[in-house]
């Protein structure tokens, strides 16, 4: 999981908070960026860092965008 997260951030987008689901093998993670575009950049880098069985998603229900500042949750299924 920390090489997805290390991949995930960059100058473009940072990690804001993370939390795993031990029981359920699901892993959360709130990340800002300028836009919705590095956003997406930033979850193909998570996927590439991931083991192969790893589902990265952006949760469509939590994304806001304020400020110059877009905010989405990623959630990820090991």
């Amino acid at each position: 999981m920390f090489d997805a997260l290390e991949a995930a951030g960059g100058t473009d987008v940072k990690v804001v908070s993370i939390s795993h689901e031990r029981a359920s093998g699901k892993s959360h993670v709130v990340l800002e960026g300028s836009n919705y575009g590095a956003i997406d950049e930033a979850l193909t880098r998570m996927k590439k860092a991931s083991p192969a069985n790893v589902v990265w998603r952006i949760d469509p229900h939590d994304r806001a965008s304020t400020d110059n500042v877009v905010r989405a949750e990623v959630s990820g299924t090991w």
